[in-house]
């Protein structure tokens, strides 16, 4: 189920950030900053989060010397901007050698490009930043139980926002995590299958 695609020296890796993550005194949702210093004291590379004005609401990692510039878009959202760094890590870590070169390499049978991205390799980096921003035990108690929400949130979604209730309790989890709703709702169904997420919207009907 989560991370089964990976290989185990990734999944280790990853597993070994958010040990250190919460050792530096992290929690939820993902403080990214404190994520981004993490990975660069367990790689032992040099970092850079860098935010410019694109027209492209997008995110891309350049290796650099002795690690790494990951470059933002500012017309994304906050919760996008940290979910595009969680993906750029997962680029890190599964899809770099940053141990034996000057200016990290992408492995042989892991390249990708800017232009071409690499379909499979995307969706791996977004498995890998969604593992990050929400625990494998906390996702699954969260949807199992799905329709506890408090009344005064129920209130507010029918004085207010008139969503569904089912968009309006993925908002719920979404926010909890800092994750953006399109995202987690991708999450779900490469974690459950597309069967979870069709019996959470009839669940809300």
């Amino acid at each position: 189920m989560f991370l089964e695609n990976i290989d185990f020296e990734t999944r280790q890796q990853i597993e070994n950030l958010l040990i250190l993550y919460n050792k530096n005194g992290g929690g939820l949702p993902v403080n990214v900053e404190l994520l981004i210093k993490s990975l660069s004291e367990l790689i032992y590379c040099r970092i850079e989060l860098v935010e410019i004005l694109k027209e492209s609401k997008a995110a891309c990692l350049l290796p650099i010397e002795y690690g790494f510039r990951i470059y933002i878009s500012e017309k994304d959202t906050n919760i996008e901007k940290h979910f595009s760094v969680g993906h750029e890590i997962g680029h890190i870590l599964y899809s770099f050698d940053y141990d034996s070169y000057l200016i990290p390499q992408q492995k042989p049978k892991e390249q990708s490009t800017i232009i071409f991205p690499n379909k499979r390799i995307e969706q791996i980096c977004d498995e890998i930043a969604g593992y990050i921003f929400c625990p494998s035990d906390m996702l699954m108690d969260f949807l199992e139980h799905f329709g506890e929400i408090p009344y005064q949130y129920q209130l507010e979604l029918f004085t207010e926002k008139q969503e569904s209730l089912f968009a309006y309790r993925m908002n719920f989890v979404a926010k909890k995590f800092g994750i953006p709703l399109t995202k987690l709702c991708q999450y779900i169904v490469s974690q459950f299958g597309k069967e979870k997420l069709l019996s959470l919207i009839n669940f809300s009907q």
